[in-house]
């Protein structure tokens, strides 16, 4: 995994540096929501059972072409996590909310890279437009998963099983991720009189193909369930990002 991120931003890098027009550098955080749809199993669920999005945080190294006063394009590194989260509420007392609920969350680190088209809209007396982005991300990870909580010890005959009422057993497993999205953003963006600029905005990710699955097993009143869910990298969120001046390649600096 990290002989494969090395290349990859060497690999931007000298993409970068061998161009004529000048890249534009910047970081992008954000909030995410990841989604995961029941896809095996048992259809009826116990009503103190909950199947919630995964939340998650991203961290992205983008880079940014100027084609002409509208039309850039947008590419980079980023790292985020799609996964699962379980929960199944339970009885509490008011001076104790913390046994509420038992959640159980798992997680898969994830590398994307984008390519897409952005296209702005003309400054207003503030320095600020609107802009909008669509293409796709490769979404991978080099490594295959197998996570079973809340550990091995919760086996019974080959099978992951809850060890008594109300327990709840999250197996979640994925081969080496490697798939096409679609990629959506859109937001707001603020000029600064450097050179520089930062923006806020809405971002949409949509999946085709099952990247991993969860299997669940829980008991609650005696009744046994098994629920099984899949994560295709679907998620929305929000985000801010921070734009430098643009970076002079080599070939610019020589001229």
């Amino acid at each position: 995994m990290k002989k494969i991120t090395v290349f990859i931003l060497s690999v931007l890098s000298a993409v970068v540096s061998a161009q004529d027009k000048p890249w534009i550098v910047g970081l992008n955080i954000a909030a995410t929501g990841n989604t995961s749809e029941y896809s095996g199993g048992m259809s009826s669920a116990h009503a103190r059972f909950k199947h919630n999005q995964y939340a998650a945080g991203a961290l992205n190294l983008l880079f940014q072409k100027k084609y002409s006063e509208h039309w850039f394009l947008q590419t980079g590194m980023g790292f985020t996590e799609i996964g699962f989260e379980e929960v199944i509420s339970n009885n509490y007392s008011f001076f104790n909310l913390k046994n509420k609920e038992a959640v159980t969350r798992t997680g898969i680190g994830i590398i994307e890279i984008p390519a897409m088209a952005v296209y702005k809209f003309n400054l207003d007396c503030k320095n600020k437009r609107w802009y909008l982005g669509w293409g796709v991300k490769w979404m991978f990870n080099g490594e295959s998963t197998d996570i079973l909580k809340p550990d091995k010890s919760s086996l019974k005959e080959d099978k992951p099983q809850p060890n008594n009422d109300a327990n709840m057993v999250q197996h979640v497993y994925a081969g080496a991720i490697s798939a096409l999205t679609a990629h959506f953003i859109l937001g707001r963006e603020k000029c600064k009189k450097n050179g520089h600029s930062y923006g806020w905005g809405v971002i949409y990710n949509q999946g085709f193909t099952s990247l991993a699955k969860s299997d669940v097993f829980y008991s609650l009143e005696g009744t046994p369930y098994n629920h099984t869910f899949s994560n295709k990298g679907t998620y929305c969120g929000l985000y801010f990002q921070y734009f430098f001046n643009p970076i002079k390649s080599k070939k610019m600096l020589k001229n």
